[in-house]
């Protein structure tokens, strides 16, 4: 029922360019990450393939790329949600999941925030995301991306869109 709702609704055709929300989730997650990769954007750190991405798993990722496309997600996460008060603590809810228990009811267990933190940092210290907060206080209320994140994820979304 919701797929047949989905495909009745019309992309608008009449603006000019590509954004992020025109195009599918995964297949933009997976061209962001490649073009994280390449250009080095993200970098590895060392402990990267010894810890877990929540509590809630029994093992380490499988993917030696898993970092990439975290910080793929997370970026299009910070470029589709409308609130500017998206901060790690609303990421780590974001990526939670349920915690297999044995016999007891499954419990939501929140995703690792080292993760999420070194992703951020990395995504800041290359200009494509900052934090929103009153200027002349030290207080922040969340992250937004910057002008030029956004112009990046536009062209990552325009490149999708000629592939498919």
């Amino acid at each position: 029922m919701t797929d047949a709702l989905i495909s009745s609704v019309e992309i608008n055709k009449s603006k000019k360019g590509t954004t992020v929300l025109d195009v599918p989730a995964n297949a933009f997650i997976k061209e962001l990450a490649a073009f994280l990769k390449e250009k080095n954007v993200i970098k590895l750190p060392k402990w990267s393939y010894l810890v877990k991405s929540s509590h809630a798993n029994e093992v380490v990722p499988l993917d030696p790329d898993y970092m990439f496309y975290k910080a793929a997600a997370i970026a299009r996460i910070l470029y589709v949600t409308k609130s500017k008060a998206i901060g790690v603590g609303s990421l780590r809810s974001f990526f939670g999941k349920k915690m297999r228990r044995g016999v007891e009811p499954p419990k939501f267990m929140k995703a690792a925030g080292k993760i999420i933190r070194e992703v951020v940092k990395q995504l800041k210290a290359n200009g494509y995301v900052e934090n929103y907060g009153a200027k002349g206080n030290a207080v922040t209320y969340g992250m937004v991306l910057t002008k030029q994140g956004r112009t990046e994820l536009d062209k990552i979304a325009s490149k999708v869109m000629k592939k498919n």
